[in-house]
């Protein structure tokens, strides 16, 4: 056992459940929490949400990026076939129901009736299979899906057929993706786009976009033709979504600093993207309602598999074996708000795996210079790409460059907005390093970095995509378990990234805020918000 593992604050363990049909495995439940108030308060109607935003948006489209800020501010506009409840079970949001055939095959979506986007067009199947043509285009998800179809088809104007040439156990689980997921668009707005930029956000949501002012703000308002799910509350990011508020204005704070004094004095009712210190800047604020989120989800340095200086695998292995992690985590989330814990899964999933944890957390600095010394290595300079509109990723990144340089390692950060560093992390020329955090995943096929070959940092190797290959197709949970071992052990051993630990946060709004609910980390949801005036 690696005498470096330890857990800085404790797992809590969530309720799983285990589904047993072919388009669902081990699910995590309770990432969604009610409102931080327990009264028993009517709903109001109308008022403005003021929301904080910690990043500029790279974009409004959800199918170009993975980005968390994005999906804060465009899931209350666009919405899926099918989403992720409370209980992280795939449920029908655009989708009526899901018939799949004898022989695994088949899968055939029939679409809710009167649904109307915010240009007043009627969503039909040709709206959903243009979505899902651009999106099997752009996103690395959608390729999979892409890759295993045999054909797509819309015999009405109220159906959707995928026939796969082999058994796709996972099909609902990759369409139901909350990042870079397949949004739905109408056809006709997709006609005058591009792959790379969506003509305009039209959506089915329960808000529209009015207004956008790039790196300054974008305001939603009330869909007065929303077609709701019938029921009485939100369910994940599923069920009813009352509409409450008239409008909900984001606006791009990008200091942590003057969020938390925003949000003090009242000029903005949310703040999103706050690390687990601001807890002792906001605890004892009158008329706030603070709320600390273990876990909110993974902290992974990608590394760029396509560099010709990270591509040689003895330099990764060096690199992995000179860090410390729990130095690491203490410059960007402060002391006692992080985990230390070798598993791209979660502890608080079925998933959770100590496979490889002799290399989690080494830092082993005689190891690192040994394994450096025999790499092809020769002084290049190694680009660690970060922001200071996350202050915490920053300041992760000058420990990381004085740790790998007490190696022997040349290495220099370099800072831009957030929204260039995401344009530079896309550029296989551009990079070496980036730290990112990924949020709670039902199932481990959701992560990004399962998405071999395509997904930034460009690992490509047989093996592991053989081992994903089987962690997508197979339904039986022993044997996923194994393929999911499998490519925990392959990451391990061929660093095509690095697990830093899992983090924790902070959820913070004004009392007069109800209503609020998250899912999946410290994300929330507007859609059930309401204001007391």
């Amino acid at each position: 056992m690696n005498s470096r593992l330890s857990t800085v604050w404790p797992a809590k363990r969530l309720r799983t459940a285990i589904a047993a049909s072919a388009v669902s495995a081990l699910l995590l439940a309770g990432c969604s929490s009610g409102s931080a108030d327990s009264g028993e308060q009517e709903a109001s109607t109308g008022g403005t949400l003021t929301y904080a935003l910690g990043a500029d948006l790279p974009t409004l489209d959800v199918q170009q990026t993975t980005a968390g800020v994005v999906a804060t501010v465009a899931y209350n506009v666009v919405e899926f076939l099918f989403v992720r409840d409370a209980d992280g079970e795939n449920a029908p949001m655009l989708a009526e129901d899901v018939q799949v055939s004898e022989d695994g095959l088949t899968w055939t979506i029939t679409l809710r009736e009167g649904v109307t986007f915010h240009n007043g067009e009627t969503m039909t199947s040709a709206d959903v299979l243009a979505s899902y043509e651009r999106w099997s285009r752009i996103s690395s998800s959608g390729g999979e899906v892409a890759s295993r179809l045999a054909n797509v088809e819309t015999p009405d104007d109220q159906t959707i057929v995928f026939t796969f040439d082999e058994p796709y156990g996972s099909f609902l689980s990759a369409i139901s993706i909350n990042t870079q997921g397949l949004a739905i668009y109408p056809a006709s707005v997709l006609e005058q786009s591009t792959d790379t930029e969506l003509a305009e956000l039209v959506g089915t949501g329960p808000y529209m976009l009015e207004e956008h002012d790039p790196g300054r703000s974008v305001r939603l308002v009330r869909f007065e033709d929303y077609s709701a799910l019938p029921g009485d509350e939100p369910d994940g990011y599923g069920g009813h979504k009352p509409q409450h508020l008239d409008a909900i204005e984001f606006q791009t704070v990008s200091n942590e600093g003057s969020r938390l004094a925003g949000l003090q004095t009242g000029e903005y009712d949310v703040i999103h993207g706050s690390s687990a210190d601001a807890l002792e800047t906001l605890e004892g604020t009158r008329g706030l309602v603070v709320e600390r989120v273990d876990p909110t989800g993974l902290q992974v340095m990608l590394v760029n598999n396509a560099s010709p200086i990270t591509s040689d695998l003895k330099l990764r292995q060096g690199i992995q074996a000179a860090l410390d992690h729990e130095e690491i985590l203490t410059a960007g989330l402060g002391a006692g708000n992080f985990r230390i814990d070798p598993s791209i899964s979660l502890q608080e999933t079925a998933w959770h795996s100590t496979v490889g944890e002799d290399h989690y957390n080494m830092d082993d600095p005689d190891l690192a210079e040994q394994l450096i010394a025999d790499s092809d290595y020769n002084g290049e300079t190694i680009r660690i790409v970060t922001s200071r509109d996350l202050e915490r990723f920053y300041n992760q990144a000058v420990v990381v460059e004085q740790q790998l340089e007490s190696v022997g390692l040349d290495v220099e950060v370099e800072t831009y907005d957030w929204a260039t560093a995401l344009e530079h992390r896309e550029n296989e020329a551009a990079w070496e390093l980036f730290i990112s955090d990924f949020g709670i995943k039902y199932d481990p096929v959701e992560q990004p970095f399962m998405r071999l070959c395509s997904y930034v940092g460009w690992w490509c190797d047989d093996e592991a995509v053989a081992i994903v290959d089987g962690l997508i197709s197979e339904s039986d949970e022993d044997k996923r378990r194994e393929f999911n071992d499998a490519f925990q052990e392959a990451v391990y051993e061929q660093v095509p990234f690095i697990k830093i630990g899992d983090t924790g946060g902070v959820i913070a709004h004004r009392d007069r805020v109800h209503g609020v609910t998250r899912q999946g980390g410290s994300s929330i949801l507007a859609w059930n918000v309401w204001i007391e005036e």
